[in-house]
């Protein structure tokens, strides 16, 4: 999570959220489009997650629906 107080890249990006190839990979198998509706119910911790809504529009009626049967890891997803 970002603190506000740090600073920007030259991008003018602030915070990062760093993403192993187990949250990628699902993503680019499911060749997501910005117009498909999404349901990840293995959702925890929120990688897989935050990489499917980079591909979703939600003007062209692109959606991601999340959940966690465990809820230890459902916790994690609401940080």
């Amino acid at each position: 999570p970002c603190s506000g107080l740090a600073t920007r890249d030259r991008h003018g990006i602030e915070c990062y959220y760093l993403l192993d190839a187990a949250s990628l990979l699902p993503v680019q198998a499911l060749g997501v489009a910005p117009s498909h509706r999404v349901l990840d119910l293995c959702s925890a911790p929120g990688g897989k997650a935050i990489a499917i809504a980079q591909h979703l529009a939600p003007d062209q009626g692109g959606e991601l629906v999340c959940n966690e049967l465990s809820q230890e890891r459902r916790g994690r997803l609401k940080q």
